[in-house]
């Protein structure tokens, strides 16, 4: 490559950054601490590591590793400000999707000899086409980095397959790169299966191993045993049991028991709408267009199995992107559809009266929920729109078969799913920023469903008809303002429902932070206590009530005054007195100490 070339590449690198980091920065900053069970076992290591004294919290959430978020501790000894920790964690993720963007660049350009508009175009795509967002804490973003390290990695050693050295170090990272992935998330077994399947096939295929079988038989235990003691180590230390009950997220086969209820023809219902729901879902999530790529996906396959186009290793590279995303898709879905079962069976019970009025309606989350497997189908797309762009007689059998495909999961959607969620908006996140509604509760089905679904599909027609005229970049770009579009919205329009738990009570104290004349609060209600611990990490945070004979005490609430009367007149029977920080918040005070406190920062407030 000569220096001009060096620097169009620079100058598209750039380009991509830009338009990845920039508008991403502007979602995470203007995020507000959103903190449940699930967020706070994601940071629990970081925030034992700083001296977070989280105990009681820790007693309930689930575990979900700790391998990347350790490498945070340093913010959280930095600064307790709860929102500079909060943003820079997001701000983290941020930088790892700009990174994938980048891998992506260099995988299309290297390896598919994909001209710079069109990877760049399908780099940034790459970037936003994932359903978790920098809005919350989570491990999804670092999972799919690594999933695009595994891909680099795996194309690499097709690449130098025939170079010693380069296959055995190359065969140490892949190792290497599996097994951190435990620490992040336990899901991540279903990559290192889909791995082993794929090195398996291609063995099968070519006659020789794609790894250095040496080196992987020796490396692989080592690091997998390495990743598993160190889960074993951060669960022992932080999470707190009795010794009896498991921690929560701690097995990736809880629910494996439903394998048996597979043949019992009541369930057959509610395992099919698992698919098909979410397959529908992320169909509307791609504007349609992974519905040609299945299809073209299916198709190499075929002609893989027949050995008619993988005569180089460009085709060859495609075929092991095509197994492993689809050995991971099936696997994760499918493990989804037997530990969710029971979910699913009792929201189709539930019937029309399935709505946001029910106590249940997690139930319903598993019809339309992506976080599990969706980032599988991130390289998918990439790949396949690759190979799409030609407008070939092949190509366009594919698109008009992705088009029956697309109306088929729409029409046994319509009919298997939409009547168990038409009353549920909170389980709409995909669906709604195409029908221009707000994110929360209510009704969604002809506001929310219905408009969502004829939008994309007119633009998933267009998107189709340009790659059938050789305007395959202009459909591109239509269908990358739309990912981009549904990513920021969610990020812009999203409200953060629970900010305002503990809002008014931070707000209040913030001023007061490093001199509370208390260590430990009270907070009856587990949701807005794991808010409370996060905005005042340095103090600890009980999910429960005083003992009655407690002289000094402070419970904060926002349950008043919706069950007040019954808080009132127990707390007020036992000493306390009560202060209205918000409408929705409350803090009860005992002791005298504690009451003339709050007493005089109210007096300052004023």
């Amino acid at each position: 490559m000569d220096k001009m070339d060096k620097k169009i590449r620079l100058k598209y690198v750039i380009i991509i950054l830009i338009l990845c980091i920039v508008p991403q920065c502007f979602i995470a900053m203007k995020q507000y601490p959103l903190l449940v069970g699930d967020d706070m076992g994601v940071i629990s290591l970081p925030a034992f590591l700083a001296g977070r004294q989280w105990d009681d919290i820790w007693r309930t959430v689930a575990f979900y590793g700790g391998g990347y978020h350790i490498l945070l501790t340093p913010l959280f000894i930095l600064t307790n400000n709860p929102l500079i920790i909060y943003r820079g964690v997001l701000l983290s993720y941020v930088l790892l999707e700009a990174v994938i963007a980048i891998i992506a660049f260099y995988i299309l350009r290297h390896y598919y000899q994909c001209d710079e508009v069109y990877a760049s175009v399908l780099s940034i795509l790459c970037s936003y086409f994932t359903y978790t967002k920098p809005t919350y804490v989570s491990n999804e973003i670092v999972l799919l980095l690594g999933l695009w390290l595994v891909i680099l990695i795996i194309l690499k050693l097709i690449e130098y397959g025939e170079e010693k050295r380069k296959k055995q170090l190359l065969s140490i990272l892949l190792c290497f790169i599996s097994s951190y992935l435990i620490t992040i998330h336990l899901r991540s077994s279903a990559l290192l299966i889909a791995i082993v399947f794929t090195i398996i096939t291609y063995y099968l295929y070519k006659k020789k191993s794609l790894v250095s079988p040496i080196v992987s038989a020796v490396c692989f235990p080592l690091l997998y045993f390495a990743a598993q003691k160190f889960n074993n180590i951060v669960q022992s230390t932080i999470w707190i049991t009795d010794g009896i009950t498991e921690i929560n997220n701690s097995n990736i086969i809880d629910g494996a028991e439903n394998i048996v209820k597979l043949f019992n023809v009541q369930y057959w219902h509610a395992w099919a709408a698992i698919f098909l729901g979410q397959l529908s879902t992320v169909s509307i999530m791609s504007i349609g267009m992974l519905c040609p790529v299945f299809i073209w996906s299916l198709v190499f396959l075929y002609k893989m199995i027949r050995k008619q186009e993988l005569r180089t290793k460009k085709n060859m590279s495609t075929a092991v992107i095509i197994i492993l995303m689809s050995a991971s898709i099936i696997i994760t879905l499918g493990g989804q559809s037997i530990t969710w079962l029971d979910h699913a069976y009792d929201s189709i019970q539930m019937g029309a009266y399935n709505s946001n009025d029910n106590p249940n309606i997690n139930f319903a989350r598993v019809f339309t929920y992506l976080r599990y497997f969706s980032f599988y189908t991130n390289p998918l797309l990439i790949i396949g729109l690759v190979n799409l762009k030609g407008n070939t007689k092949k190509n366009k059998k594919i698109m008009k078969w992705g088009i029956a495909l697309y109306c088929f999961l729409q029409v046994l959607w319509f009919l298997l799913v939409f009547p168990y969620i038409c009353n549920i908006r909170s389980v709409a996140d995909v669906y709604i920023p195409f029908s221009i509604e707000n994110y929360g509760i209510g009704y969604a089905g002809s506001k929310v469903y219905l408009p969502a679904i004829i939008l994309c599909t007119a633009f998933f027609l267009l998107i189709v008809l340009l790659y059938h005229r050789k305007k395959s970049l202009m459909g591109l770009v239509i269908l990358c303002i739309f990912v981009i579009y549904q990513y920021t919205y969610y990020g812009i329009v999203h409200e953060n429902p629970w900010w305002d738990r503990g809002d008014g009570s931070y707000n209040l104290m913030r001023t007061y932070i490093n001199e509370l004349p208390f260590d430990h609060i009270y907070v009856p209600y587990e949701a807005m206590a794991y808010e409370f611990q996060f905005l005042f990490n340095d103090i600890s945070v009980n999910i429960s009530l005083p003992d009655n004979d407690v002289e000094e005490a402070v419970i904060f609430t926002n349950l008043y005054p919706i069950e007040g009367e019954r808080y009132w007149t127990n707390f007020e029977n036992q000493g306390y007195q009560s202060i209205k920080i918000d409408d929705n918040e409350y803090v009860f005070i005992k002791g005298e100490k504690y009451v003339q406190w709050f007493s005089k920062i109210l007096e300052m407030q004023q």
